[in-house]
């Protein structure tokens, strides 16, 4: 399996590149995927672009006997450095941690808006292309989305905890209890 960029579906130079490769070296692999272009933008009018050029690709692939499958980054790759604002604009809420920071720009994986966004970027990657499988590249990282340093203490995934558990705690009490239980099993 090769693993993919974006540029190897969108740039018709290195794509012939890599079809001329491919026919030199016939046996080199036997499936590829193909990254999806930058998520959570919004722009899906530049996804179906995209999508297209994949489809493009992902059919010489099966020319050539080689099975083309999809790589998705998600929500464990921040939108944009950790040290900058996001450069998209987004309409759902960023990872909280448990002090009450807000991530620079790492989405809660619990918003509505973005799952859906998610979903709406896969289906137009998945009908264009036809893939053998998506790879879901996550990661989630929930350590590391500065200055939100933990998992994420937002008011729907805390909403989610308390329900699930039976509780009501704030995110204070949360991070006490938390604190606690650490310190207890140590």
């Amino acid at each position: 399996i090769i693993r993919l960029w974006t540029a190897h579906h969108e740039d018709p130079v290195l794509s012939g590149q890599l079809v001329d490769a491919f026919k030199k070296y016939p046996h080199f692999c036997d499936e590829v995927w193909f990254e999806n272009a930058s998520t959570l933008d919004g722009n899906m009018a530049h996804h179906r672009e995209s999508a297209q050029k994949m489809k493009v690709m992902a059919d010489k692939m099966r020319e050539m006997g080689i099975i083309p499958s999809i790589q998705v980054v998600t929500v464990g790759h921040p939108e944009g450095p950790d040290t900058q604002p996001s450069p998209y604009d987004i309409h759902w809420g960023r990872m909280v941690g448990p002090d009450g920071s807000k991530a620079i720009n790492q989405s809660c994986p619990r918003q509505k808006e973005f799952l859906k966004l998610l979903e709406e970027e896969f289906a137009i990657y998945g009908e264009a292309c036809k893939p053998y499988g998506f790879w879901i590249d996550d990661d989630l990282p929930i350590t590391s989305h500065n200055p939100a340093t933990a998992i994420c203490y937002c008011d729907d995934c805390l909403k989610q905890f308390n329900e699930e558990n039976g509780y009501n705690l704030t995110r204070e009490e949360l991070v006490e209890v938390m604190k606690y239980a650490i310190g207890a099993a140590e």
